[in-house]
């Protein structure tokens, strides 16, 4: 979240008028979808002193907090939907066997678009798959560097 601007006019008020104002419903999904700030994938929301996920705040004002050992998941797939409808409680394991995966086989191109290739291509220390050409990039800007530095220390 981005810090409070001298003149902005943020909505102020109860937190349940503040999730609805931040909040617009999709006719064809039935989502809730939070349009306020997020944290790069789901919602956030100042309460009580501390930031929170949306779709956990508007479950522990409707029915109370999560249990503990479990946590919320959304039968949507949209992490800024804020529906109860849309809202499971499940395990850990049971999360991350609903969740949906990228396997290695689906993963073709890196995130520069560099082809996943057998010449362009090495598994590192912890097993992930990484692209050489990104690699040799990334060491020819470091070499830069440190001569740009060597020569102001010199200088």
């Amino acid at each position: 979240m981005t810090a409070k601007k001298p003149g902005a006019n943020y909505f102020k008020g109860p937190i349940e008028a503040r999730l609805e104002h931040y909040s617009t419903r999709d006719p064809k999904s039935k989502c809730i979808i939070w349009w306020g700030a997020t944290n790069g994938e789901y919602g956030c929301v100042g309460y009580q002193g501390k930031i929170r996920l949306t779709h956990d705040l508007t479950y522990e004002l409707a029915k109370g907090p999560v249990p503990k050992g479990f946590e919320l998941h959304h039968r949507c797939k949209n992490k800024r939907c804020r529906n109860l409808d849309h809202l499971q409680v499940v395990t850990r394991g049971q999360h991350l066997r609903l969740q949906p995966r990228r396997w290695v086989g689906q993963i073709t191109h890196c995130k520069r678009g560099h082809e996943f290739t057998a010449k362009n291509t090495y598994i590192k220390k912890n097993g992930r798959h990484a692209c050489r050409a990104c690699h040799a990039a990334w060491q020819r800007a470091y070499k830069r560097r440190r001569l740009t530095e060597a020569a102001t220390l010199t200088a």
